[in-house]
């Protein structure tokens, strides 16, 4: 036998992303043209198609040898061997149709064909002309030599890529051959079109599988082959596809984020004009995920892409599905990676749909739209929740809510500024009449929100009780998301409400979201994040007292104090946690209030109470602070009882040590904090000391 096939023992070093190249082949007196016809796929699998090889007219007319015979060639040291048997192996495969349908025969011929072989084919693209040779003839030669070469490497590997089963796609073989692709194909500018649109469906199919997006993540520079992949249809589906297999894999990109800035960069600055730019923004949503949250100052394209964004929506492309759906997704990951910066950027813009007197801002137009989207489907969108399409509309929607949400707080923003004299930021979209109509959109759209979240609880909870459906669990009443917090439109709706009910001072939006107090309940302690936007709406409501008695009724005190319970017990508790256990206490004083005047301490009093004996002194000082806060709540609650209903004084003894325990550990603790703990103190002595003189006046007259 001859020495050990190339195409078996490949070399183990792994070359994906390595643009240098291994000495090309020389290939003395072959024939060859630059013929190299291939098929172009329509579909996302590149490589569904037969391509040819290029035509050797020196062994066309040849008889065929067996496969064994062909395969053999490839174990000689003469490259010409190996150059002749690629050209038998495919006229073999041709010819033999049984050996072409056959998996386990393309799987022995593609470990057969020498990897270093391919790699060197490739490598004839670092042929240079040489400047001593004058003889134009020569230089042509060589060169059409050179694309011949690659053209047999680049049609050899799409024929397998084509013809080995789909898991077989994966290979490391076919990933460590991207270097050598990209290299063709951006150094050898006379490759024809064909071999040209082969590589680029090859780097297609293997973006979408694991080696292969690691391969391309592992490129040095994307910028060198950006614009051969602009002009291909289906182009930047290879970015997006190398970027989104290693976002579902948690790849390590930590090296990646600047390289991925240079090609958004470049991807924004060469499309100008606002054609079909569905596969851009897709393309840009995806590498955008792999960006830290938020940086100290935002990246240079980031004001061409919102300007390329808004021009988008005057395009005529926008009215189809697919662009569309694109443009909201690539706005929202901006706001989610950018939430100060891009709001901004994206709403002050002065980009206008014409020049008369009637033309209207862009950035007004895209809110409009997001409005108009919403409202037209949101009234229909409970009965459609077994439908298959409700996951793909309820995401698109919850991203036109986060839209809204962060122009809320856009507008928020504005207005802080334009009451500071020192404020830079300008008012949008500084037209008086436009501002109004965002804000009556606004609140047509909240009422339309409140009026969905409604109905969708209702059928929700048809037949059940409120614990059932704080369980979460599944309602054959619901085929749709089997529970409402693991809906992202849900999500989404709280947080635009919250921000729009903090912010808004008329009644009517309060009024009507006090009829869904008993969902915001029952969704409150089911998922972290519902927490915040519940908490402020539920604050924002409570301001009113007649409100109170609806939160009381739907449990929401027991919900609250059990919250804080669990919060400032937990040893881990920090950050977040510690701000809800910080915005509980806040709400639940407006509610103490009310429920001492109108007499109910002790009906709701033992709870607090009973949380106040369990505190104990560990924690730092703003640990200790909110549990001084509950202790007052406490105390308050409990010099309120009616001494019938104070229980048999174990209570009472309890809560009599806290104060001095709370002030001998809280040394850090602000100086009213100490007063009130004193003040505390003080009160519960002046109860134990008539509790006293009550029991000795008792024993003298019995």
């Amino acid at each position: 036998m001859g020495p050990e096939r190339d195409g078996v023992q490949e070399d183990s070093s792994d070359n994906r992303g390595n643009w240098s190249i291994d000495s090309p082949v020389t290939l003395r007196g072959s024939s060859s043209s630059d013929e190299n016809p291939g098929a172009i796929p329509r579909e996302r699998d590149a490589v569904n198609s037969s391509p040819t090889l290029p035509k050797d007219t020196g062994t066309a007319e040849a008889p065929l040898e067996t496969l064994d015979q062909v395969l053999d060639y490839f174990e000689e040291d003469s490259d010409v061997s190996k150059f002749v048997a690629l050209a038998r192996l495919r006229a073999i495969l041709d010819n033999k149709l049984e050996l072409r349908e056959d998996p386990q025969v393309i799987a022995r011929c593609w470990a057969a064909v020498p990897a270093r072989f391919l790699d060197r084919l490739l490598g004839a693209a670092n042929y240079k002309a040489d400047k001593s040779v004058k003889d134009r003839t020569v230089l042509d030669r060589r060169i059409i030599d050179r694309d011949y070469m690659i053209g047999y490497a680049v049609a050899t590997i799409h024929l397998f890529m084509n013809l080995l089963p789909e898991a077989s796609r994966d290979d490391k073989k076919f990933a460590r051959r991207i270097g050598g692709l990209l290299h063709a194909l951006t150094i050898s500018p006379s490759l024809p079109s064909d071999t040209k649109l082969q590589i680029l469906q090859v780097l297609l199919t293997l973006a979408s599988t694991h080696h292969g997006s690691a391969a391309l993540l592992e490129v040095p520079e994307w910028t060198r082959f950006l614009p051969f992949v602009v002009d291909y249809e289906d182009g930047l589906k290879i970015f997006d596809y190398a970027c989104a297999i290693a976002a579902l894999e948690a790849a390590d990109i930590t090296t990646q984020p600047l390289k991925l800035h240079e090609t958004i960069y470049s991807l924004v600055n060469a499309s100008p004009q606002p054609g079909d730019t569905t596969s851009l923004f897709q393309c840009i949503a995806n590498m955008v995920r792999f960006f830290p949250k938020e940086t100290s100052s935002p990246p240079t394209w980031l004001g061409p892409l919102a300007r390329l964004l808004l021009r988008s929506i005057t395009a005529s492309c926008f009215d189809s599905t697919e662009n569309r759906r694109a443009v909201i997704h690539v706005t929202t990951s901006l706001i989610r990676t950018y939430p100060n910066q891009f709001p901004i950027t994206l709403f002050s813009s002065e980009l206008r749909d014409g020049s008369g007197t009637t033309s209207k801002p862009l950035c007004w137009l895209f809110i409009h739209d997001q409005l108009k989207d919403i409202r037209t489907w949101i009234p229909s969108l409970a009965g459609k929740l077994d439908r298959p399409e409700y996951d793909r509309n309820s995401t698109r929607l919850a991203e036109c809510y986060d839209i809204l949400s962060a122009f809320i707080g856009f507008l928020v923003q504005m207005e802080d500024a334009r009451r500071d004299p020192d404020g830079e930021l300008q008012v949008f979209p500084n037209d008086p009449n436009l501002l109004c109509l965002a804000q009556e959109g606004l609140s047509s759209t909240c009422s339309m929100t409140i009026k969905y979240l409604y109905e969708r609880y209702d059928a929700a909870t048809a037949g059940t009780s409120l614990t059932e459906v704080s369980t979460g669990l599944p309602l054959a009443s619901n085929p749709g998301p089997s529970r409402m917090r693991e809906d992202p439109l849900i999500l989404a709706q709280l947080r635009m409400l919250a921000l729009y009910l903090r912010d808004d001072k008329g009644d009517s939006i309060h009024q009507e979201a006090v009829d869904i107090m008993d969902l915001l309940l029952g969704l409150y302690c089911q998922q972290d994040e519902v927490r915040w936007p519940v908490l402020t709406i539920l604050e924002q409501l409570i301001l009113n007292e007649n409100n109170i008695g609806n939160f009381l009724y739907n449990k929401g005190w027991e919900t609250l104090v059990n919250d804080f319970s669990s919060i400032i017990q937990s040893p881990s508790a920090c950050g977040e946690s510690l701000g809800c256990a910080e915005v509980i206490v806040d709400m639940l004083k407006p509610v103490v209030k009310h429920i001492i005047k109108s007499g109910a301490a002790s009906k709701y009093g033992m709870d607090l109470v009973g949380v106040a004996c369990t505190l104990d002194s560990n924690g730092w000082s703003d640990v200790l602070e909110l549990k001084c806060a509950a202790l007052f709540l406490a105390i308050q609650l409990y010099l309120n009882m009616p001494a019938d209903t104070k229980g048999n004084g174990k209570a009472f003894k309890q809560l009599l040590k806290m104060p001095e325990m709370l002030l001998t550990a809280g040394a850090e603790l602000e100086e009213a904090t100490k007063d009130e703990l004193e003040g505390a103190m003080e009160s519960l002595s002046r109860l134990q000391r008539n509790n006293a003189e009550m029991m000795v006046a008792n024993l003298s007259l019995s």
